[in-house]
């Protein structure tokens, strides 16, 4: 499985690893104020410093379950931040520097499994509250309200990687307002995240008891190659 974060293949490549530990440069296509990184994206990169860590201690299989993160400071992108990885009880902490400053922290909780797991494995437990929760969002979702730059004529940070509409490879998360401090977004996706299907196989498994509708979407950098798990051809010197 390619990462998007450290992969060589991945043009928007953002975590080189070495003994020494890990540089990540973030590109610009993940801003979000105006020189500095998305805090979404800034969180979920603590994951790869924190697996590659783990495979250096030995851990087999392991996956990221749960990220925690504090943003202490702008993350500036186009620049080389060096994060560090210690373990600590269940996981690690992690914390990315730009220099002396630390811009974001946070604790990388990670499990190991006896094989890498699959799509319909359960990693980690969603909150208990989570299903209530959106059950009171969807009642208020209102698909007709515009997006808020629309109505407002105006967006703070139109190139932001999440939500600006000026990005054209960012992920088009649009919130809309659906009440006195209440937002909530559809998600469009940009091309180059959307797998077309192809003949590719997803493993879905609906438990809910009530019939489902799903939408596959991949996190792969554009233009590389998906992975094929094919028997030896017999041709191959590696």
């Amino acid at each position: 499985m390619l990462c998007y974060c450290c992969d060589p293949a991945n043009p928007d490549r953002i975590a080189t690893h070495d003994p020494a530990g890990t540089t990540m440069r973030f590109p610009a296509r993940f801003q979000g104020p105006p020189g500095n990184v998305n805090g979404g994206m800034a969180a979920g990169a603590l994951a790869c410093p924190a697996l590659d860590a783990a495979t250096r201690d030995g851990m087999t299989h392991a996956a990221a379950t749960r990220i925690t993160a504090r943003l202490h400071r702008g993350i500036p992108h186009s620049r080389d931040l060096q994060a560090t990885a210690v373990r600590a009880d269940g996981g690690y902490d992690v914390s990315v520097r730009d220099g002396e400053d630390v811009c974001i922290s946070g604790r990388v909780e990670v499990a190991t499994f006896a094989q890498q797991p699959c799509p319909e494995d359960v990693v980690s437990s969603p909150p208990g509250e989570l299903e209530p929760l959106l059950r009171e969002m969807s009642a208020v979702c209102d698909p007709n309200v515009p997006p808020f730059f629309e109505q407002t004529g105006d967006h703070p940070i139109s190139g932001c990687f999440s939500c600006g509409p000026s990005n054209v490879r960012g992920l088009h998360i649009y919130p809309r307002f659906a009440g006195v401090g209440v937002t909530w977004a559809s998600w469009s996706p940009d091309p180059s995240f959307v797998d077309d299907g192809g003949g590719h196989v997803h493993v879905i498994r609906n438990e809910s008891g009530s019939v489902a509708q799903t939408t596959a979407v991949q996190l792969i950098p554009a233009g590389a190659v998906r992975r094929q798990d094919s028997a030896d051809p017999g041709n191959c010197s590696f």
